[in-house]
């Protein structure tokens, strides 16, 4: 996605419409805005209270879930005097020792190695942002945050780990540990820290310390 704002010293703020290129005017007061392109609908802008603060916050709690989510235990499977409990890596392994590799490897690549570079560009963004500091990198974060968001797909593996408990329960003893707390709430600090990121307002940050 490109991003094209331009200062026009007589008229405002001009901004390009993503879908169909229209130039719009914003507002000089755009907190709490919603603006949407008049021609084609698309949603421009729209702003939220500190969204900054509030997707720091959440990916700063998303990534401290991020250790106990992947080193404890999602549950435990006893059948008889037989019992074993596994964490996400360790199932990634399991799956690559019995020879289905690129399960194992969409595993590790969705589960862990996305959503953990994800976390930690939402985190490295915001915390610039606000310190207005090294914009350069931010537009790199920015784009590459953009490209990959689609590939973190923890919200999968938290289905398929519900799915498993409800067609185990009736075959063995199943005991929930506190692996899978830690991956509900980091799915859920994660999904809050992507839908409050607003890159608009970093843009406009951005284009603030150019001038």
């Amino acid at each position: 996605m490109s991003h094209s704002t331009k200062s026009l010293p007589e008229h405002g703020h001009l901004t390009a419409c993503h879908e169909c290129d229209l130039l719009v005017n914003l507002p000089h007061e755009r907190v709490g805005y919603r603006l949407k392109c008049p021609c084609c609908g698309y949603v421009i802008v729209d702003t939220r209270y500190d969204a900054l603060g509030k997707t720091l916050a959440a990916s700063l709690a998303a990534l401290l879930l991020f250790i106990p989510a992947n080193l404890l235990p999602i549950m435990a499977i006893n059948i008889g005097d037989m019992g074993q409990s596994t964490t996400v890596l360790q199932g990634a392994q399991l799956m690559w020792q019995a020879e289905y590799f690129w399960v194992a490897f969409m595993v590790v690549l969705t589960a862990f190695i996305v959503p953990l570079l994800e976390l930690s560009l939402l985190l490295s963004i915001t915390v610039l942002a606000k310190l207005r500091r090294g914009m350069g990198f931010v537009v790199s974060a920015v784009k590459v945050y953009q490209k990959i968001r689609s590939w973190g797909m923890l919200e999968v593996y938290m289905f398929g780990i519900l799915v498993s408990i409800v067609k185990l329960v009736d075959l063995a003893d199943l005991v929930v540990n506190g692996g899978l707390y830690c991956f509900g709430g980091l799915l859920f600090c994660s999904t809050y820290a992507a839908a409050s990121f607003d890159p608009h307002e970093v843009w406009e940050i951005v284009d603030e310390t150019k001038h």
